[in-house]
């Protein structure tokens, strides 16, 4: 479905005197068809970067990246992003936030039944006469959630949705998420800093070398589904969990391996 190739972004510095930054070098991915895949690595070395180019908001300085066999030019209905903070218009309740997106799809009435159907799905049905202020900081990430999801996209690209919440709404969001996939079978792209959290939820991680981020390995995850927090204490889980941190701690051997 997604295919990343030899992509290249360099960001030119704003002080002319200075070099430009090259965020991602020659990285190559691809996601298949109701694919979960995370991306992680160190602070800075251009995962958030790459999940932008593949939404649309930037574009490759170098090489190319395809949806379906067709080049990725800008942001499309087909994707929907999720950001670190809840993204929600205040003066809008929850069941307001969440029709936003099919407001902006369509300037035909509003399938309100489908709205409350998402809302319910997000565990928010008693909350839809609710302010985002009125809302726990999990409850506002269900919001935005259920927003990108209600769209029907084919891809959904995550960018550390979970980043500022405290460990407990952490990990009640990660079996959300979980359990809302594997009902919908949508694609999802997950950038996260959290080794634990993108074994816990992927078939695949990709790791990232520091800047300019490199394709360091990409790992299949075939611990079973449906997954539950006791296998965090797995060893087939830890066993993952060394690997992947001596990549990010250890990059260069690691891309000669």
């Amino acid at each position: 479905m997604i295919e990343v190739r030899k992509v290249t972004k360099v960001f030119a510095s704003v002080n002319k005197k200075a070099s430009s930054t090259i965020a991602v070098d020659d990285a190559s991915i691809t996601v298949h068809d109701g694919e979960f895949v995370s991306i992680v690595g160190a602070s800075g070395c251009g995962k958030t970067t790459l999940l932008h180019m593949i939404a649309g908001f930037e574009r490759p300085t170098a090489g190319e990246i395809l949806l379906n066999g067709t080049r990725i030019e800008g942001p499309g209905r087909e994707r929907s992003v999720v950001f670190q903070q809840p993204t929600l218009y205040p003066w809008l309740t929850v069941r307001k936030n969440v029709a936003l997106g099919l407001m902006l799809k369509s300037r035909r009435d509003v399938d309100w039944e489908l709205v409350d159907e998402f809302v319910d799905k997000v565990g928010l049905k008693n909350f839809l006469k609710h302010h985002p202020h009125q809302l726990s900081g999990g409850m506002q990430q269900r919001v935005s959630i259920a927003r990108a999801l209600i769209t029907s996209p084919d891809i959904l690209l995550m960018d550390e949705p979970f980043g500022a919440l405290d460990a407990q709404t952490r990990s009640e969001m990660q079996a959300f998420l979980l359990d809302l996939w594997q009902s919908l079978h949508s694609t999802v792209l997950f950038v996260t800093h959290d080794v634990e959290e993108a074994i816990l939820l992927s078939d695949r991680v990709v790791v990232m070398s520091p800047r300019p981020g490199r394709v360091i390995r990409d790992i299949a995850i075939s611990l079973p589904r449906p997954r539950q927090w006791d296998v965090l204490l797995s060893d087939e889980f830890l066993a993952y969990k060394r690997e992947i941190l001596s990549l990010i701690r250890m990059p260069k051997r690691a891309e000669g391996a």
